[in-house]
């Protein structure tokens, strides 16, 4: 799995911190609004939490599927965005 630029070794090995980035973004959303750069971003970490096997598999389907469901409104609001929108 390669990290994004913007993912830090911390949160690479600490996944409560993707979670916790992954709730900050979705209520920043709600707060202020949602953003291309935002939607990516939670994509991001929602597949870095569902590749995760060290977390319990409800989540990581949990996340996987809410991925999916983002990265879809990627492809509506950023058609160039999506195919960057992948944590591997």
């Amino acid at each position: 799995m390669m990290p994004t630029s913007d993912t830090t070794e911390a949160e690479r090995s600490r996944p409560e911190l993707a979670l916790a980035a992954a709730l900050h973004l979705l209520s920043s959303s709600v707060a202020r609004g949602i953003t291309a750069a935002k939607t990516q971003a939670l994509v991001q970490h929602l597949q870095r939490l569902a590749n995760d096997d060290s977390i319990d598999a409800t989540l990581r389907q949990a996340c996987a599927d809410l991925r999916a469901q983002w990265a879809g409104s990627l492809t509506t609001h950023c058609a160039g965005c999506a195919q960057h929108a992948t944590y591997r």
